[in-house]
């Protein structure tokens, strides 16, 4: 069990940054 997954499951589960989230997933598709 790494940070980087324990950092993305918080993210995850705090709205406020959903959006934050969802952009930085579309920069990594976009790689």
């Amino acid at each position: 069990f790494s940070i980087a997954v324990a950092v993305y499951l918080l993210v995850r589960l705090d709205s406020r940054l959903d959006k934050l989230t969802i952009a930085i997933e579309k920069l990594i598709a976009k790689q």
